[in-house]
């Protein structure tokens, strides 16, 4: 069975993740990340590379390594989360009461 998360997500055209704007070991502690995560997204469950479905057919769920502080990018130990990319939007401008009760227990 598909996950709600899932059937919401939009289809966009992903964009190449620009590494200079992050500290020069990110690449590296994005890997680290998603292999402590197991590769699983921290608040939905779903998997790294799951193939999900909406209207304009397939795509692909990559997840993200997420910056828990937004203004401690080129920080070489900043924490990361795991995050596919709603929870990640929804990480980064909550506007649920569910959004605020997992950045509470981050």
């Amino acid at each position: 069975m598909v996950s709600r998360n899932i059937l919401l997500m939009e289809n966009e055209r992903r964009s190449p993740i620009q590494y200079s704007k992050y500290h020069p070991n990110f690449r590296k502690r994005r890997k680290q990340c998603l292999m402590l995560a197991h590769d699983v997204c921290l608040r939905c469950a779903v998997t790294n590379r799951t193939i999900a479905y909406n209207d304009n057919g397939p795509f692909v769920i990559y997840l993200h390594a997420a910056h828990v502080f937004a203004d401690q990018k080129d920080d070489p130990d900043t924490p990361l989360l795991a995050l596919c990319p709603t929870c990640h939007w929804h990480y980064d401008h909550p506007q649920f009461s569910k959004d605020w009760f997992f950045i509470g227990h981050v």
